[in-house]
């Protein structure tokens, strides 16, 4: 029964009619409760499938609210016997899940504090090496070092493992590869960009559209 009910888990129900009564409780926010049930007397095929695959007597359904909104349900079911509960004892056994909806409440709170609590960090590692970068460009003028701090603080932060360097002509009709660089499972022996002019015209390449437009362009899941 533990295997069956782990699979039950990982099902993802859907919240209208086909739902069946769990459904109808999240929607409505209201508790239900069913005992001495025969599972030929069901209509809804969700609700008979659930009764005659867990052999359920008895099931009691509740909504878990949060700030007025359900977001759940606690379900208690008996599968021996059948068990009798009147309006007394559902409001006791809801108080529970109200402080089950408190417990959840303060996990996602603590939840979300923790995420914004490492988006922070990760925003202010993040500023100090963009300053510290800044502050090391700002201390030379070789552009060779310069670059070389750019790119590979660019590598190290978002994973990019190539980078080509292009500059206009005097001209402005083309630009030109001053640097390339490419992983070493790239070959890049049979085309001499380093040696070839691109001419600026727009549509001719995404490389030119973004020197004309001044705008960036980025693609991923490049389908070759």
């Amino acid at each position: 029964m533990d295997n069956i009910a782990k699979g039950f888990t990982s099902n993802i129900f859907p919240l209208d009619e086909s739902g069946g009564t769990a459904a109808e409780c999240i929607r409505t926010k209201k508790p239900f409760f069913f005992t001495d049930i025969n599972p030929a007397a069901i209509q809804n095929q969700a609700n008979r499938r659930m009764v005659e695959f867990f052999n359920i007597k008895s099931i009691l359904n509740l909504p878990i609210i949060i700030n007025d909104k359900s977001i759940g349900i606690f379900v208690l079911t008996s599968h021996s016997e059948f068990i009798y509960l009147n309006e007394k004892d559902i409001d006791t056994i809801n108080r529970f899940v109200i402080q089950i909806a408190g417990a959840i409440k303060n996990s996602k709170l603590y939840a979300e504090i923790a995420q914004k609590s490492l988006e922070l960090e990760k925003a202010n590692q993040e500023l100090e090496s963009i300053s510290e970068l800044t502050r090391q460009v700002n201390s030379t003028l070789d552009f060779e070092i310069i670059s070389k701090k750019v790119i590979d603080y660019l590598k190290i932060s978002f994973g990019f493992e190539g980078y080509s360097l292009g500059l206009v002509t005097a001209d402005e009709k083309f630009y030109k590869v001053e640097i390339l660089e490419y992983p070493d499972i790239i070959s890049v022996i049979d085309v001499p960009l380093a040696d070839t002019l691109f001419p600026l015209e727009a549509g001719n390449s995404r490389a030119a559209d973004c020197i004309l437009e001044k705008k960036p362009f980025f693609f991923t899941d490049i389908d070759l």
